[in-house]
């Protein structure tokens, strides 16, 4: 019986998560209502309520799930690996959820999503190396650069149906990265 409930539980969540997707492509996160949201995947409030206390709830549990699915990817086994590399493996994680990504990163839905994800502790890392970046005003102001930037790197390849193919962004990215060490 729990394995069923289990299984009717994740299903239950994933038809919520799918509809509010759909529902982001036209409105905004402000602007949808649990009863369309219920409406739209099929099931009853008392249900969605069970597991969510708003539509805010649901899309944090995506993005946490998104940021968690990067962080394992960085965090991985790999984790000698170049940049160019690293970089390429998430641009394919990214390409392969593009649906997702795409909503995520374009949707207006919560304006704190990319300090949540530049906050992973292996971007963070990565991205606070006092060689990187010195313990001053302009290295403070060259990492908001950086990040920022790449997020809109990013947000553009994503936008243009990925023009150029996951290999070819990291290169990209690792070039613009690269020039800027000091």
């Amino acid at each position: 019986m729990n394995k069923k409930e289990n299984r009717r539980v994740k299903m239950t969540r994933q038809l919520l998560s799918e509809s509010l997707l759909e529902l982001l492509q036209t409105e905004d996160i402000h602007k949808i209502s649990i009863r369309a949201l219920c409406e739209k995947a099929d099931v009853n409030r008392s249900t969605f309520y069970k597991y969510y206390g708003s539509q805010y709830d649901l899309l944090e549990e995506m993005e946490d799930t998104l940021i968690s699915e990067i962080g394992t990817i960085l965090d991985s086994s790999k984790k000698d690996l170049p940049f160019k590399e690293k970089m390429t493996i998430i641009l394919h994680f990214a390409k392969d959820h593009a649906h997702l990504v795409r909503i995520m990163l374009n949707g207006n839905v919560d304006p704190d999503f990319p300090n949540r994800l530049f906050s992973l502790p292996a971007i963070d890392k990565r991205m606070n190396k006092e060689t990187l970046f010195p313990a001053s005003a302009e290295g403070i102001y060259l990492q908001d650069f950086l990040f920022y930037g790449g997020y809109q790197i990013f947000r553009r390849w994503i936008n243009s149906d990925f023009q150029e193919s996951p290999e070819q962004m990291a290169e990209i990215i690792s070039n613009i990265f690269h020039r800027f060490e000091c």
